[in-house]
C-alpha cells in the first residue's frame, strides 16, 4: 500500500474535524448548521438562476461550501470576513465540538 501524499493530510484533518463536530456534537448545533447551509444553498441558487433566464442548471452547494469552509480555517482579516459573509457563517463560530 502506498503512503498517503502529504498534500492530502490537511484535507483529511479538516474532514475529521467536521465529522467530529457534526456527528458527535449536540443536536442543536447540527440543526443550526443545517439551516445555515440551506440558506447558503438557496442564496447560491438564486444568484446563479437569476442570470439563466429559465434554462436548466446544475450546482452543488456542498461543492461550493466545503472548499470555502476549509479556506476559513487559515483565513484571517479581510479574507476571513469575506468568506464568512459569503457563507453566512464561520467555522470558527461553532462550539461544542468533541475531540
Amino acid at each position: 500500500m502506498r503512503p498517503l501524499p502529504a498534500s492530502m493530510w490537511p484535507l483529511l484533518f479538516t474532514l475529521f474535524l467536521l465529522h467530529s463536530c457534526l456527528c458527535g456534537g449536540n443536536r442543536d448545533l447540527r440543526e443550526h448548521l443545517t439551516l445555515l447551509k440551506t440558506e447558503l444553498a438557496l442564496r447560491l441558487y438564486q444568484s446563479v438562476a437569476a442570470d439563466r433566464n429559465g434554462t436548466n442548471i446544475v450546482i452543488s452547494p456542498s461543492g461550493v461550501s466545503i472548499p470555502l469552509e476549509i479556506l476559513q480555517f487559515g483565513a484571517q482579516g479581510n479574507t476571513g470576513r469575506q468568506l464568512a459573509e459569503a457563507l453566512g457563517y464561520t467555522v470558527h463560530g461553532f462550539h461544542g465540538c468533541r475531540f
